[in-house]
C-alpha cells in the first residue's frame, strides 16, 4: 500500500511539473520554454521599414493563427494592453509551418466569420465593417490596424521571435466648408466602396458605403459647418467621393475625393498617411474658390458638381 502511494506521489509531482513547464510558454516568463514562439509588434510607418518604431493606439490585439496550408489553428487575444518594446505574445505552438493574421483594435462593429479549427480557410478569412441595412455608417469605425506574416517555420527545440509590422487601416478627415447658404441646412458625406478585406488587408468587393460624420455643432447654426469622419482604407484607384447635400437631399457638391488628396500630395501613400484637413470656401452657387488639404492650397481644375 505504501509502495503504491509513493508511486502515487512521483506521478503527481511529474504531471504538475509538465503543466508548470508548459504554463511557462504561455505567459510573459519563457525561461522555462524549450519551444517558444514569440512575436512582437510595431506600427508601420514608412514604406522601406517593415516594422517603424512606434507603437499603434490601440488596447486590443487579436492573433490569428493559420498552418502553412492556410488553415485555421486558434485565436489569441489580449485585451486592456499597451503594445511597447516590453509588449509581446508568446504562443504554445508545436513545431511545425504557420501564418498570422493581426488585427488590432477590433470591437463590435468589425465582423468576423467564426473561425473552426482544421476547416476554415484562409481565403475565407474576411472582415466587414458593420452596416445600416441602407449601407450607411452612423459610426465612426474605431482606429483599426493590421499585420500579416508569411509562412514561417518553427522547428523543434527552438526558440524563436517574430515582429510583425502594423498598418493603420482607418483614415481621419475633417471637412471645413465656408460660405455656405446659412438658411440651408446642409449635410457632408463621403462615399466608399471600402468596408470589406481579406486576410491581407487588401479591400474585398462591397457596396457603396456612406460615411456620416459628427458635426462640431448644430448645422443649422455652423458658419463655417465642420464635419468629422472616420473612414475605411483610401487607395490611389479608388472611386471615393465628398458630397455635400442641402435639406431635400439634392447634391450641391460633389468631388472626387482621392483626386483632390493626389492634386495636394501628388506622391502620397495611404498606407502611411491618414489624417487630413479639407477646408473648402464656396462662392453663392456652391462652386469651390479655394480649396486646402492640412492646410496647403491646391489649384481648382472643376467647378461645380465633379
Amino acid at each position: 500500500m505504501k509502495t503504491s502511494r509513493i508511486k502515487y506521489f512521483i506521478l503527481s509531482l511529474f504531471i504538475s511539473g509538465i503543466t508548470l513547464l508548459w504554463g511557462g510558454c504561455i505567459k510573459e516568463d519563457r525561461s522555462n520554454c524549450e519551444e517558444c514562439l514569440t512575436l512582437k509588434f510595431r506600427y508601420r510607418t514608412a514604406p522601406e521599414s517593415r516594422a517603424g518604431t512606434s507603437f499603434p493606439e490601440i488596447d486590443r490585439l487579436s492573433v490569428f493563427v493559420f498552418d502553412g496550408s492556410g488553415i485555421f489553428v486558434f485565436r489569441a487575444d489580449d485585451d486592456g494592453i499597451r503594445i511597447t518594446d516590453a509588449y509581446s505574445m508568446t504562443l504554445p505552438l508545436k513545431p511545425g509551418s504557420y501564418q498570422f493574421v493581426v488585427w488590432a483594435g477590433l470591437d463590435e462593429h468589425y465582423i468576423l466569420p467564426t473561425c473552426i479549427k482544421g476547416e476554415t480557410r484562409m481565403e475565407d478569412f474576411i472582415l466587414q465593417l458593420e452596416r445600416e441595412t441602407d449601407n450607411s455608417i452612423p459610426r465612426h469605425p474605431a482606429l483599426l490596424y493590421h499585420g500579416y506574416e508569411e509562412v514561417t517555420e518553427f522547428k523543434p527545440l527552438e526558440s524563436k521571435t517574430i515582429t510583425i509590422g502594423l498598418l493603420r487601416i482607418t483614415n481621419t478627415i475633417r471637412v471645413i466648408a465656408h460660405n455656405l447658404p446659412a438658411t440651408v441646412n446642409h449635410s457632408i458625406s463621403i462615399e466608399d466602396d471600402n468596408g470589406t478585406y481579406y486576410h491581407s488587408a487588401e479591400i474585398a468587393p462591397d457596396d457603396l458605403l456612406t460615411y456620416i460624420p459628427v458635426y462640431s455643432q448644430t448645422r443649422a447654426q455652423a458658419s463655417p459647418l465642420i464635419a468629422d469622419f472616420n473612414v475605411m482604407r483610401l487607395q490611389n484607384d479608388r472611386a471615393a467621393r465628398l458630397k455635400i447635400k442641402d435639406e431635400t437631399g439634392t447634391t450641391k457638391y460633389d468631388e472626387a475625393l482621392i483626386g483632390k488628396l493626389l492634386s495636394a500630395y501628388p506622391g502620397i501613400d495611404f498606407d502611411y498617411t491618414h489624417d487630413f484637413i479639407i477646408e473648402i470656401t464656396f462662392n453663392d452657387a456652391y462652386v469651390p474658390v479655394s480649396i486646402k488639404i492640412n492646410g496647403w492650397e491646391i489649384i481648382n481644375e472643376e467647378s461645380g458638381l465633379g
